[in-house]
């Protein structure tokens, strides 16, 4: 998170701190309290490390640069699309639409998987720390690929919604 926005120091303005109690228990306030401790000085020990040159200066990465480059064109080449076809997107019921047609993969959710099935139908893996949506062939799917299934599933977003209201 550090490396965002590498050369400001008061970035990040916001850290989500998560607690190191998640995987066993609810945190209590003493365990919230020494979880940001200990987030703020790993923050402050890798600054440290980084100027020191132990770290490379991960705002100069070709492989980081390229895949934010990616990152960005398929988020506006999404949400161009979804404007340009959904004229309610940005209402409650336009984004129940899109989620429930899978526009937002959530190859993960935990509950709720009946009605989201096409939002949990997605297929993923892990590929030099990212994780990327594949198709039938284990290989990347493209975003045009992504539209195309998602698009088809609209219908079904439609029904939903009636018998949600």
């Amino acid at each position: 998170m550090d490396d965002i926005e590498a050369r400001n120091n008061s970035s990040p303005e916001l850290i989500h701190v998560v607690s190191y109690s998640e995987a066993s228990h609810l945190a209590t306030p003493d365990v919230i309290d020494e979880s940001i401790r200990i987030t703020l000085h790993t923050l402050k020990e890798y600054r440290r490390a980084k100027q020191s040159g132990l770290f490379d200066d991960m705002s100069k990465n070709d492989e980081v640069s390229e895949r934010e480059g990616k990152l960005y064109r398929d988020s506006r080449q999404l949400v161009d699309f979804l404007e340009k076809n959904y004229p309610d997107l940005y209402s409650a019921e336009g984004f129940y639409k899109i989620f429930a047609a899978g526009f937002l993969p959530t190859p993960y959710l935990w509950k709720e998987t009946e009605e989201f099935v096409h939002a949990v139908s997605w297929r993923s893996k892990s590929l030099l720390g990212s994780q990327l949506l594949i198709n039938d062939f284990d290989s990347e799917m493209s975003m045009d690929e992504r539209l195309e299934l998602a698009a088809a599933n609209m219908k079904d977003a439609e029904i939903l919604l009636k018998k949600k209201q």
